[in-house]
């Protein structure tokens, strides 16, 4: 603790600084420092706080250094300090006809195995600097013919096999050089810190009377070591229903601009990414920070002109969806859970239901929430409420076509998960059913419906029969057989809407729509009204060896950033 601070008052202090999420910074992605601190009135904050409340008399100063070693890892994919050099000894003759040896640039290495991975590129600086003494240039690829050149590095290479320590040696030094390179809370590293160390030095500023500023002692942070973005995962093609066509997502069925998409995804909110819960996600795959890149970019290759997502955390929807999405030309909606938040303001998550402005108009929206459809019911048995009250809704906006062609119901939902309250997901369901039909009666049967979410039900489910079919017949299906306090005598069980799935106009449904250690199977879908819209493409589901390659445990992992995969169709109107 510092000395007295005027009325008596402590001065304030730095209790603690760690990364939030994950110590390992990505390139290109945000990396976020906490900060706690102490009051001089003895309370404490923390660093979300303080940047919650600008132009007060306390706040923070960074400044962040990069890292780097003298030498670094030669291997393109690396770059991580140098621990070996590798001297190429080749024939170069001189004017005098004598032998010589010389040490190439791009020979540092972190690793034997980098060493390995990079023998084809070390060939070809060899030919390179072979060639250019004669007075020549060489292209990397060319010069590998010389039969010469390749016998003589692939007997270094069995040396190497069988005495490294021959041929790679130790950096006499390799001294670390520090750069300071921002000074906002917040910073994103760029490719070339990939395999540097992020030095944060934090400190308090504590503005006094008659402006003096008063400048707190350093904490500091340091993180792990930049590591390469991973390679996006391999593009999802769009399947034409028809001739079973694979095309990109780029580009319209037909080449038309007179069909429409809808998708339906369930993000992952942040709140839930725990290591508890994806052990097999390395920490900084996890973080909201590097997971937000992903999601953007895969929401804009699906060229999507209706957007439906679930768990998508309230403080999320404004600081990343609404502007991010705004750019690209979207209007939304959002709507939270109807329960506490966790902890914190807007860490509480719900749906969003985005839409491009260019192509259409909203001349309405409504919220539905479930636990207030269970306070209208006329419940046999008054035990039910609480087994009702979870907190799910869903939304139901009304989107006109610019060019007059239609309207077209967009309902977005995210039902309860409990795979033991499948008295729940029908009441729930069943409830939103009644509130669709309700709306297209007034709007009028020309009104088109697409229904998309996130039902956290199989196709073998109450849920699947109810909606696919029109009713639900409550003698077959065992998961509602003990109705303990007589929920479904409640409900309606029943709707006139006629919605079909949009991945069965391809056969069936996905085998998955989840994919985790503990679950594997479908509960996403797209639902439309196929009297007057008709399914044309739907969007290909990863196949298992893509989603196992990143991770044999499943998703979220590296390079998908969810749990769930998202689900489109793309639809024309019925003539």
């Amino acid at each position: 603790m510092g000395g007295e601070a005027g009325m008596g008052q402590t001065e304030p202090e730095l209790l603690r600084i760690e990364f939030k999420n994950t110590s390992t910074p990505v390139e290109g992605c945000d990396i976020l420092p906490y900060v706690v601190m102490r009051m001089p009135n003895g309370d404490v904050k923390s660093s979300d706080t303080l940047d919650n409340s600008p132009g007060g008399p306390l706040g923070l100063q960074y400044r962040w250094f990069s890292c780097s070693q003298l030498y670094a890892c030669s291997n393109r994919n690396c770059r991580l300090p140098a621990k070996l050099q590798f001297s190429v000894p080749y024939r170069l003759m001189d004017e005098n006809k004598s032998m010589a040896a010389k040490v190439l640039p791009e020979t540092f290495f972190c690793s034997r195995t980098c060493f390995e991975e990079s023998w084809a590129r070390l060939r070809w600086i060899q030919a390179r600097e072979k060639l250019q003494n004669g007075g020549e240039s060489v292209a990397e690829g060319e010069g590998r013919g010389d039969k010469a050149l390749v016998a003589d590095l692939d007997d270094l290479l069995r040396t190497v096999a069988i005495g490294f320590n021959k041929v790679v040696q130790d950096p006499e030094t390799n001294p670390i050089q520090k750069k300071e390179v921002g000074w906002s809370r917040s910073y994103t590293p760029g490719k070339d810190q990939i395999g540097q160390v992020l030095h944060l030095v934090c400190r308090y500023e504590h503005r006094l009377a008659k402006g003096e500023v008063k400048i707190g002692p350093p904490l500091v942070a340091e993180s792990r070591s930049v590591i390469a973005a991973p390679a996006p995962p391999p593009e999802r093609l769009m399947v034409n229903v028809f001739t079973r066509e694979l095309y990109t997502a780029l580009v319209r069925w037909g080449n038309t601009s007179g069909t429409f998409r809808v998708i339906s995804y369930n993000c992952l909110a942040e709140i839930y990414t725990t290591p508890q819960h994806f052990p097999w996600c390395p920490t900084w795959a996890l973080a909201w920070t590097y997971r937000r890149q992903n999601l953007t970019r895969e929401l804009q290759g699906y060229c999507a002109d209706v957007i439906c997502l679930q768990e998508v955390q309230a403080d999320h929807f404004e600081e990343h969806f609404v502007p991010v999405l705004g750019s690209l030309g979207y209007q939304g909606v959002f709507k939270s859970k109807t329960r506490e938040e966790m902890g914190m303001k807007g860490k509480i998550d719900g749906c969003a239901t985005f839409w491009l402005k260019r192509r259409f108009s909203v001349r309405e929206h409504h919220d539905v929430e479930f636990d207030s459809a269970a306070y209208t019911r006329q419940l046999k048995d008054s035990r039910a409420l609480k087994v009702l009250i979870k907190g799910n809704i869903g939304q139901l906006v009304v989107l006109d076509e610019l060019d007059g062609s239609g309207c077209t119901v967009i309902a977005n939902t995210h039902i309860y998960w409990d795979p033991d309250k499948s008295e729940v997901k029908v009441f729930q369901v069943d409830t939103f059913l009644e509130e669709i039909e309700s709306l297209v009666n007034r709007l009028g049967e020309q009104t088109s419906v697409v229904f998309a979410g996130d039902l956290n039900s199989p196709p073998d489910s109450a849920v699947y029969e109810l909606v696919s079919t029109g009713a639900l017949t409550r003698g077959i299906h065992d998961e509602i057989a003990q109705d303990t306090y007589s929920v479904l005598d409640s409900c309606r069980l029943s709707h006139g809407l006629s919605l079909r799935s949009s991945y069965t106009c391809i056969g069936s449904e996905p085998a998955y729509t989840n994919y985790t250690a503990s679950f594997v199977g479908t509960l996403d879908y797209v639902w439309y009204s196929h009297a007057n819209l008709v399914c044309v493409a739907v969007l290909e589901v990863p196949e298992e060896k893509d989603i196992l390659a990143d991770s044999e445990r499943g998703m979220p992992n590296k390079r998908r950033s969810s749990d769930h995969v998202a689900v489109m169709a793309e639809f024309s109107r019925a003539k």
